[in-house]
């Protein structure tokens, strides 16, 4: 079987040795056309987002949950492949925002626009995300199982 074609750039490893070794996610976020007539402009959006076709509907956007082992280190990389809905990304454990180590944004090392010098990491506990843009991050699961 023919596997998937995947947009990533490789060697990040090489700018910033943080995400060297530890297990990787892509993670998509689409549109998804709401059924009936939205009206445009309204109170009610005209899409529905889903990630990894793991839906987040509208009003409530329920979070998708990740399955992660307690206090696990993940390099996520994650794409709004929406048309026209901006993100605001955010990890939570147990309703509570948590921190993510920012390596890459559109494919560019946080700290090393041109490659020449070590990436440094950025602490951040949402991050805005425009259509068709990426962000690279390091997250780490909860101590416990929770609710991700």
């Amino acid at each position: 079987m023919a596997r998937p074609a995947r947009i990533v750039i490789e060697g990040i490893e090489n700018i910033n040795p943080a995400v060297a070794g530890i297990p990787q996610r892509v993670l998509i976020v689409r549109d998804n056309l709401v059924p009936g007539n939205p009206i445009p402009g309204g109170d009610v959006p005209s899409w529905d987002i889903s990630l990894n076709y793991t839906s987040v509907p509208y009003p409530n956007f329920t979070p998708v949950v990740v399955p992660m082992k307690p206090l696990e280190r993940q390099f996520w990389r994650l794409v709004n492949a929406s048309a026209d809905t901006i993100l605001d990304i955010q990890l939570q454990y147990d309703g509570k925002p948590q921190p993510l180590e920012v390596i890459a944004l559109d494919g560019v090392p946080t700290g090393s626009q041109d490659g020449t010098a070590k990436g440094k990491s950025l602490r951040k506990t949402d991050i805005l995300l425009a259509p068709a843009a990426r962000v690279e991050f390091i997250v780490t699961g909860p101590a416990s199982q929770f609710r991700i």
